[in-house]
């Protein structure tokens, strides 16, 4: 798990360069205050696809703007990617634990028992 996790910190790294540069091209020239920079369009992405959104900076241009959402929607799908082998990392241990727990437990149930006279409620009479 430990690869599936570094190839994400690695595809962040670049999906950051790639839009963050994208970004400054697109709004640079509308808006010089907020993008004046290709670090300052990199700082905006990571926000944005971490989902953080700070509001510091923010497009203004139509096309800005829609590469703003699709970075979005892109960074709520890159959330969920370390959440399926998170979940699988862990039921593989929850497992592991429950069949140590249950090798360890003696069985004492014995054939004479049956179930239908083990906790039977008696009934009183009325």
């Amino acid at each position: 798990s430990r690869k599936e996790l570094g190839l994400l910190v690695i595809l962040l790294g670049i999906s950051t360069v790639t839009f963050g540069s994208i970004m400054f091209y697109v709004e640079h020239e509308s808006n010089p205050d907020m993008f004046n920079s290709i670090m300052t369009g990199c700082w905006w992405a990571l926000v944005t696809i971490t989902t953080l959104g700070y509001g510091d900076i923010h497009p203004i241009t139509i096309g800005g703007k829609i590469i703003g959402a699709v970075l979005l929607t892109f960074g709520m799908v890159f959330l969920t990617l370390p959440m399926t082998i998170i979940v699988s990392k862990f039921g593989s241990v929850y497992e592991k634990e429950n069949r140590k727990l249950y090798d360890e437990v003696p069985d004492v149930s014995t054939k004479e028992e049956s179930t239908s006279n083990i906790n039977t409620p008696k009934l009183r009479n009325s």
